[in-house]
């Protein structure tokens, strides 16, 4: 039984004219949906994307504002947020690395949205600390 909903959405709005509107009024529909539902909902934003791809003429809103959109339906809806997007930009300042080395440096190159493994095993991290589910993760120097 799914007594838990773990929901990832939004980089495809950012191309939408009232892409954010429609992101918000989607989230609070399916957020409402769920809790009638009696599950438990965990809202997630998306990784940031490089450089490259926030400069996309069809981009008419970055993901900064997809996050800010779910971090708001989350609050507004009293239901868990963890967010991918600042998790990686805190790792990028710390790390001293931009986005676009940690999505572009591997053999195969991404479109700049779709997470390299490094990318991944942050996101990972993220959902392993923010979770409380204590394990130990290789690699977690920071």
């Amino acid at each position: 039984m799914d007594d838990i909903i773990v929901i990832l959405i939004g980089a495809n709005d950012r191309k939408l004219y009232d892409g954010m509107s429609h992101l918000y009024e989607n989230l609070i529909y399916i957020v409402q949906y769920l809790k009638r539902e009696k599950k438990k909902i965990i809202l997630m934003s998306p990784n940031p994307s490089t450089v490259q791809n926030e400069s996309y003429p069809n981009r008419l809103y970055h993901m900064e504002d997809v996050n800010n959109v779910i971090a708001r339906v989350a609050e507004e809806e009293c239901v868990q947020f963890i967010s991918h997007y600042n998790y990686i930009h805190n790792y990028l300042f710390f790390s001293d690395k931009t986005i676009d080395e940690i999505m572009l440096r591997e053999v195969y190159r991404t479109d700049g949205l779709y997470p390299s493994d490094e990318v991944h095993q942050l996101i990972f991290r993220n959902l392993i600390q923010s979770l409380n589910l204590g394990v130990k993760v290789e690699g977690t120097s920071w």
